[in-house]
C-alpha cells in the first residue's frame, strides 16, 4: 500500500502525459458547495501547502469510516460529513477549475465508498474503496501542482462565433448531451458516453451555477454529483441500460427543474434592465 504522498505522486507523474494539457481557466465560476476565496483560487499556485493540507484532512476522515464499516457500526454519518467536507475544502474547487480530467474520478472515489459502506460490501471491499479515494485526491492534488507549474504558459481560447445561448436553452443541449451519452453506452461506447457526461458539466452546467446556486444551492450539489459520480459510475458499473435511464430521467427532472428557475431569473433580470 502507498501510504505517503510522495509515493502517490510517483505513481501520478506515470499520467503526466495526458495531463499536460489541462485547461488553465482564467476565472473561477461559482460552485453548489461551500463558499470559494476567489483571490485565493485566483492565484492557486501559491497556495499547493494548503491543499496538500486539506488532501491530508480528508484522508484523516478514512480511516473512522473503515474501521466503523467493519466494526457493523453505522457509517452514514461519517460518510455524509466525509462528502461535506469534501465539498467545503479549498482543494475541491483547485481541482475542479485547474485539474478537471481529475475532478470526476475524485467525485466516483467518494461515492464508490459510500454505495461500499451502505450497500453491505465486506471490510476488504470497503478497505479497496477507501485506498481509491486516497489515490483519487493525491492524483488530483498532483494534477493541481502540474497546472500550477505551468502558470503563464496557457494560451487565450480562441473566442466561439456561436451565439450565447440563454438558461433554458443551455439545460435543453445538456438534456441532449446526456441523451447521446446514454445511447453511447446502450452502443458500447463507454469512453464517448462518459466524455459526453464531463463536458456537459463542464461547458454547460458550470456556467448556469450561479444563478442556480442563488435560488436552490441544494439543486445544483445533487446535479454535481450526479454529472459526476452517480451516472458515470452507473455507466463503468455495467448497469443494466433500464437502471442508466432511470437516472437519465432522474436528471432530466432535476435539469428541468434548473430551466424554470433560470427562466424566471432571466425574466426578472430583463425587468429590471
Amino acid at each position: 500500500m502507498q501510504s505517503t504522498a510522495a509515493s502517490t505522486l510517483r505513481t501520478f507523474a506515470a499520467t503526466a502525459g495526458l495531463l499536460a494539457g489541462l485547461a488553465l481557466f482564467p476565472a473561477a465560476p461559482a460552485f453548489g458547495h461551500g463558499e470559494v476565496d476567489e483571490d485565493m483560487l485566483a492565484e492557486f499556485q501559491l497556495h499547493l501547502d494548503d491543499y496538500r493540507e486539506d488532501v491530508e484532512h480528508l484522508i484523516e476522515e478514512l480511516a473512522p469510516i473503515v474501521d466503523a464499516h467493519a466494526a457493523g457500526r453505522d457509517t452514514g454519518d461519517a460518510m455524509a460529513e466525509l462528502i461535506e467536507h469534501w465539498e467545503d475544502v479549498a482543494i475541491h474547487a483547485a481541482i475542479e477549475t485547474r485539474a478537471t480530467v481529475t475532478y470526476p474520478t475524485v467525485w466516483q472515489a467518494v461515492i464508490g465508498l459510500q454505495q461500499a459502506t451502505s450497500g453491505g460490501a465486506d471490510a476488504a471491499a470497503v478497505q479497496a474503496a477507501a485506498e481509491r479515494v486516497k489515490a483519487a485526491l493525491w492524483q488530483g492534488y498532483g494534477a493541481v501542482r502540474l497546472a500550477a507549474s505551468q502558470v503563464g504558459q496557457a494560451t487565450a481560447a480562441p473566442a466561439s462565433s456561436e451565439p450565447p445561448a440563454s438558461g433554458p436553452e443551455t439545460v435543453a443541449r445538456i438534456i441532449e448531451d446526456l441523451e447521446a451519452a446514454v445511447a453511447a453506452y446502450r452502443d458500447d461506447e463507454l469512453s464517448r458516453a462518459e466524455g459526453l457526461i464531463h463536458a456537459a458539466y463542464m461547458n454547460r452546467f458550470e456556467g448556469l451555477e450561479g444563478d442556480l446556486i442563488a435560488r436552490d444551492p441544494e439543486l445544483v450539489s445533487r446535479l454535481e454529483k450526479d454529472f459526476n459520480a452517480t451516472l458515470p459510475l452507473l455507466m463503468q458499473q455495467g448497469a443494466p441500460l433500464a437502471r442508466v435511464n432511470e437516472q437519465l430521467d432522474a436528471m432530466r427532472a432535476q435539469l428541468e427543474t434548473a430551466s424554470r428557475i433560470l427562466e424566471d431569473v432571466e425574466q426578472s433580470r430583463s425587468e429590471v434592465f
